[in-house]
């Protein structure tokens, strides 16, 4: 069921960052005629603190400077994505800990070894030269495509030169910063059948056709059901007010009842740590709206967590004592409490 409510401050916050993203994507044919820099540039990856390698000193004209091969493992594996059940060195890869197939529950990290650039591939494929773009995985299980896009990254300048990249997808809670990855990858799991599974990655950029690199292993699916590690108590909350909550609460649940949603509402914590007035462009006061963490069980048996805003009408004097749903944010899937 959708629940998308649009929210102006979220909207502009959005479109800054969209415009800012989208001037660094802009695509420029450029000419090709003159030999690409030779200068050795030097790159950086998103996702992991690793060292920048040297590209080769001389290119052709239908190649531009990249990190090129890394390392003998690099080498060896170029053209796939290696998987482990810890992190995988950019400088010393542990090879004899790669594997392809996990059990239920184990920690799950990948390293993709590229034979070229993203910006090359774009270039190979396309005849343009980009100086940014949008990475994304698309994940496959038993050949169906799930409905998410794994471990998005917007790469800009030198990291859309590089050649390898950690992958996370079930890690500890909060050892790296993408764990968001790990709460979908949990929600999967638990979705699949007891047994073997073939899951599959392909790694694509976003406007551009084709799969840049693309690997699977296969996963044992137990018959209990994956903990992400994060609950309603990993929420910080803001300003405390048993008596708005109280209401709040009230007001979400009326609108999951008039609405039919299938999920029933049972406590939250106001993230907002005062209220945040409303005016027209005249500055005109139209009201005030407040922000909830709203917990949530399933008839499933999950649980998820999501930001709500409430609002309160101004009539010119005071404040409504009424609450009304104003806008939402996405739901997080946690473990329930």
């Amino acid at each position: 069921m959708n629940k998308t409510i649009m929210v102006v401050a979220l909207l502009a916050i959005g479109c800054s960052a969209s415009a800012q993203l989208g001037g660094a994507l802009s695509k420029m044919k450029k000419s090709i005629s003159t030999n690409a820099s030779s200068s050795g540039n030097q790159t950086g990856t998103s996702s992991q603190d690793e060292s920048t390698a040297s590209s080769s000193s001389s290119q052709s004209v239908t190649k531009l400077d990249d990190m090129g091969i890394t390392n003998a493992t690099h080498k060896k594996y170029v053209g796939q994505i290696v998987w482990s059940s810890e992190k995988i060195s950019f400088e010393t890869p542990d090879e004899t800990k790669f594997k392809t197939k996990f059990n239920a529950g184990e920690y799950i990290y990948g390293r993709y070894y590229l034979p070229e650039s993203f910006q090359n591939f774009i270039l190979r494929h396309e005849n343009m030269e980009i100086q940014a773009g949008r990475i994304y995985s698309d994940v496959y299980v038993d050949g169906v495509l799930q409905n998410f896009e794994f471990d998005p990254a917007a790469l800009m300048s030198e990291q859309f030169t590089g050649t390898t990249r950690q992958i996370f997808v079930h890690l500890p809670i909060k050892a790296d910063t993408n764990y968001g990855d790990t709460k979908r990858w949990v929600e999967i799991a638990n979705a699949m059948s007891p047994g073997e599974h073939i899951v599959k990655f392909d790694l694509r950029i976003a406007d551009h056709p084709g799969v840049v690199v693309s690997s699977n292993f296969t996963y044992v699916k137990g018959t209990e059901k994956l903990k992400c590690g994060w609950n309603f108590g990993s929420y910080a909350s803001g300003m405390k007010d048993a008596t708005l909550e109280a209401g709040i609460l009230k007001c979400i649940q009326n609108a999951a009842s008039a609405q039919g949603w299938d999920e029933k509402f049972s406590k939250l914590k106001i993230y907002s740590n005062d209220w945040n007035t409303l005016r027209n462009e005249y500055g005109v006061i139209l009201g005030r709206t407040v922000g909830a963490y709203c917990y949530a069980t399933w008839p499933d048996g999950h649980c998820t967590v999501q930001p709500f805003v409430f609002k309160q009408d101004y009539n010119g004097s005071d404040y409504s004592k009424a609450l009304v749903l104003f806008s939402n944010g996405s739901q997080d899937v946690v473990d329930c409490e």
